[in-house]
């Protein structure tokens, strides 16, 4: 295959980036006030969110603990783990809502495996198998 001729346009955008931040340089030196205020204003803004995102977590762990009354449960959830016993309500609470769910109803049991982590179309990183509503195994892929 025949090498593509360069029609030079990188270069140009390269002295326009550059002739850009020159002169995005110079609007800061002249405006210094106002991009001081501004640094201020993104500044605590950033303090609040870290602020309200703390919050928001010590809010779910106390939930967490309300609800299930066992660290050890809390714990394992906090940590985004799973485990073989596990009921759907703390598999959902410790990895969310699956991207799909195969589910099978037999005579003696209902059978689901919750998928996560899709890779392509039908390809998951993680298939969870439920047996009457708790963890039986799973499938990981690296």
């Amino acid at each position: 295959m025949a090498k593509k001729k360069s029609s030079g346009a990188g270069g140009l955008l390269l002295l326009a980036l550059l002739f850009g931040l020159g002169a995005a340089y110079k609007w800061c030196k002249e405006n210094i006030e106002i991009v001081f205020v501004a640094l201020i204003f993104v500044f605590i803004g950033l303090v609040v969110r870290v602020l309200l995102n703390r919050k928001a977590h010590r809010d779910w762990v106390r939930h967490l603990k309300n609800k299930y009354r066992d660290d050890e449960v809390v714990t394992g959830i906090l940590n985004a783990q799973f485990w073989k016993g596990q009921t759907q309500e703390q598999l959902r609470d410790s990895l969310g809502r699956p991207h799909a769910v195969d589910s099978q109803q037999l005579k003696t049991k209902t059978k689901e495996v919750w998928k996560y982590g899709q890779q392509r179309k039908g390809q998951f990183s993680l298939r969870i198998t439920l047996e009457n509503g708790a963890v039986v195994g799973w499938d990981q892929k690296a």
